[in-house]
């Protein structure tokens, strides 16, 4: 590819540095480590792990919650929307729950 792209004098548009969006110096309580960074499960729905992003669309910047399943690796719930709070997660989390094959 890299030859393909200087024969045809192409090169890749390069970005300037990404904007940095998270503070670690806070003094908000962590939440227990109850998986101690083993991130391995036996069974389905044993070990849910969850995060948020946020994507830049038509519509502007929507944050992105999602619930994944660490035994299947699968996404079994998540949500979408323009704010990010602790709904955006309880929604994610709600969606997952109620897919769940008991």
């Amino acid at each position: 590819m890299a030859r393909l792209m200087r024969e045809n004098s192409i090169q890749a548009v390069q970005k300037g540095r990404s904007k940095r969006t998270t503070d670690s110096n806070h003094s908000f309580p962590l939440a227990d480590n109850f998986l101690a960074r083993d991130f391995r499960a036996t069974w389905p729905n044993q070990v849910w792990l969850t995060g948020i992003t946020y994507i830049h669309t038509n519509w502007g910047w929507l944050y992105l919650s999602a619930i994944l399943d660490v035994y299947s690796r699968k996404i079994d719930g998540w949500v979408m929307d323009d704010t990010m709070d602790r709904i955006l997660c309880m929604n994610a989390l709600k969606v997952a729950v109620l897919k769940w094959k008991f």
